[in-house]
């Protein structure tokens, strides 16, 4: 802060900094007054007979120089003097003074309040102010030194386990987490029924097992790599995976029956299913007939099996970056509205999305379906096949809402492709080539005409579509006249 005359020197500097960038006229008269004249200014000021910029130069020099530590120069505003350093004034006990440097003797600031809770790091001065902090450590952090009268609390930050170590004590807020070098094991089976085998996790150090039996557990998300099977206890309602990188076998949360029609006697029970840091799974991922509402992949990318969702809760599902699933991709009879298969892009066996809430498909980067493609019983109106050159199997995209259908870059269906049951009017086959068994294209009332161009082995259409290039009418029930 400058006082008074302080800014008058200061304002002086500025006419003459304006005078030079307006090109504008300084000159004395008979009373040493010096004249500013401008086409937009004109202001006398007396500098005592010196030229104005020796005047001007000698403020400046007179402000930059240099006081000793809580002291202020004070006098520049006098044209012929040096100033003079002079101690900054106090202030009130309840506050500080702020800014006293250089030409500017600074300002009285109320010294701050700690908060309800804060404790105070660093006392005022009469030139600083109170420093406050929060009562807890950051996320991440611990408390190290706890606070007292007299020091500081002193935060530091969590230790991280490396992927080698084993969490033997977890953090707390006033202490660090402790981590120990894991033992790798390969026939030791961890049952989370049993506690017996989880303190061996912990007094042995384990991080590898051969297989899980009644998931889960704490000790079970501390392993590194499950080599066989994980198998999950009916009444779980969580499996979340933790430090876990691998599983060598099958990951499997249902009864061993085989089921086609739903019974709720022997409904498991999961909800959430987290992967976290899993990246590849050797068997099959079969989670059928539970009460799942969420499936979190995280990293994983490859599953060698069949990955079995069908008859759950799900309502949007998120592959993230699975690229290859070495069997069945089963999501069939949940409630799916949304399903995001961006990053796969092999499927080796079938792809099975039918009777759910689907109104659209992309499967933008897939490239191979070894098996059929079931799209059945959805609300779709538009499907991408991405690059899709084959579909080995049947294509079945009967009871949708499908106007048009674009095939893409398909050129053979292995065996028949069902389209029946939509609201098509036109079909353009594109570079389709070949269909191994049936074409059904009833009950599809705007389709007045097919062009088959010779594909399937037989057609199956309603009487007011007329066919063209197709090959023979499909044997029908005597009773319902529906293909077969």
């Amino acid at each position: 802060m400058v006082n008074c005359k302080g800014w008058k020197a200061l304002i002086l500097f500025v006419l003459v900094d304006f005078a030079k960038s307006e090109r504008a006229k300084l000159f004395h008269d008979s009373n040493r007054t010096v004249h500013l004249v401008s086409p937009n200014l004109s202001l006398p000021f007396s500098v005592n007979g010196m030229d104005v910029f020796q005047a001007m130069s000698n403020i400046v020099k007179c402000m930059k120089t240099p006081c000793p530590l809580h002291h202020y120069r004070s006098g520049c505003e006098r044209i012929m003097s040096s100033g003079e350093c002079m101690p900054c004034p106090s202030c009130p006990n309840w506050q500080y003074r702020s800014g006293c440097v250089g030409a500017s003797v600074g300002i009285c600031l109320n010294v701050t309040k700690c908060g309800i809770g804060e404790y105070v790091i660093r006392q005022p001065t009469s030139t600083s102010d109170r420093v406050c902090a929060a009562p807890f450590c950051s996320v991440g952090e611990y408390e190290a030194r706890p606070l007292t009268s007299t020091t500081s609390r002193q935060c530091a930050r969590i230790t991280q386990c490396s992927v080698t170590q084993f969490e033997t004590n977890a953090p707390t807020a006033t202490t660090d987490r402790q981590c120990t070098t894991c033992s790798p094991t390969t026939d030791f089976i961890l049952d989370c029924r049993d506690n017996t085998s989880r303190t061996k996790i912990i007094t042995e150090h384990i991080c590898e097992v051969a297989h899980v039996e009644n998931c889960c557990c704490d000790e079970f998300s501390l392993l590194e790599r499950v080599n066989g099977n994980v198998n999950i206890y009916k009444t779980e309602t969580t499996l979340f995976f933790g430090r876990i990188h691998e599983v060598g076998g099958n990951i499997i949360g249902k009864e061993t029956i085989m089921i086609d029609i739903p019974d709720e006697s022997i409904r498991y029970h999961l909800q959430d299913v987290d992967f976290a840091q899993v990246t590849r799974v050797g068997g099959n991922v079969e989670l059928e007939m539970n009460q799942i509402t969420r499936v979190n992949f995280g990293s994983l990318a490859c599953v060698d099996g069949s990955v079995q969702l069908h008859f759950n809760a799900l309502t949007s599902v998120d592959f993230g970056v699975i690229s290859h699933i070495g069997g069945v991709l089963s999501v069939y009879n949940n409630q799916l509205t949304n399903i995001n298969l961006n990053a796969l892009m092999h499927i080796t066996s079938s792809l099975w999305l039918y009777n759910n809430a689907l109104t659209s498909i992309d499967c933008a980067n897939l490239v191979h379906i070894g098996g059929s493609l079931s799209l059945q019983g959805n609300d779709i109106t538009h499907i991408n096949f991405g690059t899709i050159t084959r579909i080995g199997g049947s294509l079945s995209l009967q009871q949708n809402k499908l106007t048009s259908l674009d095939f893409g870059f398909i050129t053979e269906i292995g065996w028949e492709l069902r389209v029946d049951d939509n609201k098509l009017s036109t079909i353009d086959f594109g570079i389709l080539s070949h269909i191994g068994g049936r074409l059904r294209v009833h009950q599809n009332p705007s389709l007045s005409s097919i062009d088959c161009h010779g594909l399937a082995s037989c057609l199956c259409q309603s009487h007011n579509t007329e066919a063209v290039n197709c090959p023979v009418r499909c044997s029908q029930d005597e009773w319902t006249s529906v293909c077969f």
